[in-house]
């Protein structure tokens, strides 16, 4: 079985979780979601189409402030069901982080 650090979960906005509890590099603390951007960009295959997809999820230390951010690869299928999930999200929820929902009186979970 392939060694898996992020697996599908259609609980969650983003259809993906975390199996693993990332640590901070400086201080040790556990690390917390901050905010994840759904991409669509253009390898160097020769085509110009859009066709490589990801999902860059950005972590936050709780205790000392440091960003981490996490490349990962999804599947076409996995981008569309991401973008069809944020369509349905309010305006002011999409493309925006954890701080600036909780401080417009929203809840993440």
């Amino acid at each position: 079985m392939p060694y898996r650090l992020w697996a599908g979960d259609e609980d969650v906005t983003t259809g993906l979780k975390c199996l693993f509890t990332p640590q901070c590099r400086f201080c040790n603390t556990g690390m917390e979601f901050w905010e994840a951007v759904p991409q669509n960009f253009e390898i160097n295959d020769g085509t110009g189409e859009k066709n490589s997809h990801a999902l860059d999820v950005t972590t936050w230390c709780p205790k000392c402030g440091h960003m981490n951010l996490f490349g990962v690869a999804v599947s076409k299928e996995h981008y569309e069901f991401i973008q069809r999930r944020i369509n349905f999200l309010p305006k002011k929820y999409v493309h925006v982080s954890k701080k600036e929902i909780l401080e417009a009186g929203g809840q993440v979970a």
